[in-house]
């Protein structure tokens, strides 16, 4: 597909994507949505429902992911992040 349309705009793992393309010849670029500003790792998602109905658990969520980033684990602050 890349071949026959240099403008294609694909979401893709950045892993093994540029690899199998760089191997084939086909000239690509990345970006990562992190730059952009979303961290789809570091999201979380709830309803107005389970704010309202469920306030400490909520809290507990919240404050259970952020400590995520302050333990030793080098992988852990990298993920983090």
């Amino acid at each position: 597909m890349f071949r026959l349309n240099p403008n294609m705009v694909q979401q893709g793992y950045s892993i093994f994507l540029p690899y199998r393309m760089d191997a084939l010849g086909i000239p690509n670029a990345q970006f990562k949505v992190a730059d952009l500003g979303y961290r789809p790792y570091a999201t979380l998602f709830t309803t107005d429902d389970m704010l309202q109905h469920h306030p400490e658990e909520v809290r507990a969520i919240v404050a259970a992911r952020s400590k995520v980033g302050k333990t030793s684990s080098p992988i852990r602050r990298k993920f983090a992040r």
